[in-house]
C-alpha cells in the first residue's frame, strides 16, 4: 500500500511540474504578442541585443509576471497553500538578498582575478556619456531583479518544493538543478561543461534555499552572479550586451576562463562551485544530514 501510495504521489508530482512549466511558457508567449505586434520591425531590430533597448526589460517583466500567475494559480487552487510555502516571503529579504550578491560577487572577483593574472583576460575603463552608464545600471539592476526572480520562483521555488513533497529532498536538489541547467542549454554556444556547470551552481543554490529556507538567498545570489558578470562584460549564458563602463579582452577560447558561452564553461568556475558547495556542506553538515535524513 506504501509502495503504491508512493508511487501515485510520484506520478503527481511530475505532472503537476510540466504542467506547471508548460503554463508558464504558454502565458510568457501569450503576453508577448501584442508587446512584438507594436511594431515588428522596430522589435526585430533591437532584437534585444542591449541592455538599453526596451526589448531587454519588457521580457524580463513579462517573464516574472507569467511566473507569479502560474505560481499563484498553482498554489490556489493544487496545493491549496500560500506564498510561504514555496519560500517565498519577505522576513529579512533585503538582508537575504544581499548576503546572496555578496557570495556571487566574491566568487566572480576571484574568479576574474585568477584570470587577470594568468593573462587570459584584460580589463580597461571605456566610459560612455554618464546618462548612457545611468540608464544602463538602472535596467540591468531593474532586468536582473525580475528574471533572476522569475527564475528562482519557478526552479528553487515552485518545482524544488514539488518535488520535496512528492519525492524526498536529495532527489528535489539534484532535478531541480537538472532541469535548471537544461533551461539554459538551447543558449547559443552551451556545451556538455557549462551544462555540468549551471548544474552545479543549481544544486548549491538549491542547497542554500533548503538550509536557510528561504528564496532570497539564492535570488541574491543569481543576481550577483549575473549582474557582476556583465558589469566585468563577461558573456552570460551566450548572452553579451555592451558594457558603456569596462572593456573585456576575453580569451574566449580557453578552458580556464570559458567560451563564448561565457565562464559557464571555465574549469575555474568547475572547482570553485565545487569547493563552495563542499565548504556549504561540511560547515553545516550535523543541520543538513538532519534535514535530508528528515525526508519531506
Amino acid at each position: 500500500m506504501t509502495n503504491n501510495y508512493s508511487l501515485k504521489s510520484m506520478g503527481l508530482g511530475a505532472i503537476k511540474i510540466l504542467l506547471f512549466l508548460f503554463l508558464n511558457l504558454l502565458l510568457q508567449r501569450i503576453l508577448l504578442i501584442p508587446l512584438s505586434s507594436i511594431s515588428k520591425e522596430y522589435w526585430s531590430h533591437l532584437d534585444g541585443r542591449g541592455l538599453n533597448e526596451p526589448w531587454f526589460i519588457s521580457n524580463c517583466i513579462i517573464s516574472l509576471l507569467s511566473a507569479v500567475v502560474v505560481c499563484y494559480l498553482f498554489l490556489k487552487y493544487f496545493d491549496k497553500k500560500k506564498w510561504d510555502y514555496v519560500r517565498f516571503t519577505f522576513d529579512n529579504y533585503a538582508k537575504l538578498f544581499s548576503l546572496g550578491t555578496v557570495i556571487a560577487a566574491v566568487l566572480i572577483i576571484v574568479f576574474t582575478f585568477i584570470n587577470s593574472v594568468a593573462g587570459n583576460i584584460e580589463l580597461s575603463f571605456n566610459f560612455g556619456p554618464m546618462a548612457k552608464i545611468l540608464i544602463y545600471f538602472l535596467v540591468l539592476i531593474f532586468g536582473l531583479i525580475a528574471v533572476v526572480t522569475y527564475e528562482e520562483l519557478i526552479f528553487r521555488g515552485y518545482i524544488l518544493k514539488t518535488l520535496e513533497h512528492h519525492f524526498n529532498k536529495i532527489t528535489a536538489v539534484l532535478v531541480s538543478s537538472l532541469l535548471f541547467s537544461a533551461a539554459h542549454f538551447l543558449r547559443p554556444n552551451a556545451s556538455f561543461l557549462g551544462f555540468a556547470n549551471i548544474f552545479l551552481a543549481g544544486v548549491f543554490l538549491a542547497i542554500i534555499c533548503l538550509h536557510f529556507n528561504n528564496l532570497w538567498i539564492p535570488t541574491g545570489f543569481h543576481f550577483g552572479w549575473n549582474f557582476f558578470l556583465w558589469f566585468f562584460n563577461y558573456p552570460v549564458s551566450g548572452q553579451t550586451y555592451p558594457n558603456p563602463v569596462l572593456k573585456l579582452d576575453y580569451n574566449s577560447y580557453n578552458m580556464v576562463v570559458g567560451s563564448k558561452f561565457g565562464p559557464e564553461e571555465s574549469v575555474v568556475l568547475t572547482v570553485l562551485l565545487i569547493l563552495i558547495i563542499g565548504y556549504f556542506l561540511f560547515r553545516y553538515r550535523s543541520d543538513m544530514k538532519i534535514k535530508f535524513a528528515a525526508g519531506k
